[in-house]
This record gives C-alpha cells, sequence and structure tokens, in this order.
C-alpha cells in the first residue's frame, strides 16, 4: 500500500487553507511531528521506506534504509530536506526545535545509523536501540 504525508497551513481562525501539498514517492511516506520555535522557523519529520526524495542543504542524501527518518526544515522558504538512517528502521518519536537548533529521539535497528564521533554510544547494543 502506498501512502503520502502531507503538509498544510491554515489561517490563525482555522477557516482558510493558505498552504497544502502532499509529501511523499512511491512507498510509504507518512510526516508525524511538526514544531514552531520562537522565530517561526517550523521543523517537520516523519519516516519515509521511498528513495528519490529531492533533499535541500542535506546532512544525509540518499535514502539508506527500509525505512528512514525525513527532515524537513522552513521559515519562509524550505531550509533543509534530509534523509536521517541506516540500513535498517529508523523512526523518531518526538522533536523539539530551540534557537535554530532541531533536538529529535527516536528508536533504531540500524546498526550503521549516522553518529557523531562525540556521541554518547557509538555502537549498537540491542535490537533496535534509541537514537538521539
Amino acid at each position: 500500500m502506498e501512502v503520502d504525508g502531507f503538509i498544510s497551513t491554515l489561517d490563525p481562525h482555522g477557516s482558510q487553507l493558505l498552504y497544502s501539498t502532499y509529501y511523499g514517492m512511491d512507498g510509504w511516506d507518512s510526516l508525524l511531528q511538526v514544531n514552531m520555535d520562537e522565530n517561526r522557523k517550523v521543523a517537520i519529520t516523519g519516516i519515509v521506506n521511498s528513495g528519490g526524495f529531492e533533499t535541500v542543504n542535506p546532512f544525509q542524501t540518499d535514502f539508506d534504509g527500509a525505512v528512514d527518518i525525513v527532515v524537513i526544515i522552513w521559515d519562509e522558504e524550505i531550509k533543509l530536506v534530509s534523509y536521517l538512517g541506516g540500513h535498517m528502521y529508523d523512526h523518531p518519536f518526538e522533536q523539539v526545535l530551540s534557537n535554530g537548533k532541531l533536538y529529535l529521539v527516536g528508536e533504531s535497528s540500524s546498526s550503521m545509523f549516522p553518529v557523531s564521533a562525540d556521541g554518547y554510544q557509538r555502537g549498537m547494543h540491542g535490537e533496535a536501540d534509541g537514537i538521539i
């Protein structure tokens, strides 16, 4: 089954649709969280199992697994569209956008999930581990 996510913006009264678009390719692509910081910058995260999304200023350009996280940031225009994930299943659970930084927590069953050099835990220890 194919599923696409969507992004919609309503006016402050909820009476007018200001912007709306689908976000998806040929697989199960779902947007799950949205957050706005004090400067009205918006972050959206979700899961995709489709490759081929156009990325914008990405830290990961290519779809790498069965399910990857997608990260979208925009204010007046799209600033970032990036994959985040390894070769298996990666899922975001919660996110906070503050002072222009996005903090994301979730779960990964990918032993090749991208981990920073100063990461608290640099390798996977279970069938699925939490990610920050």
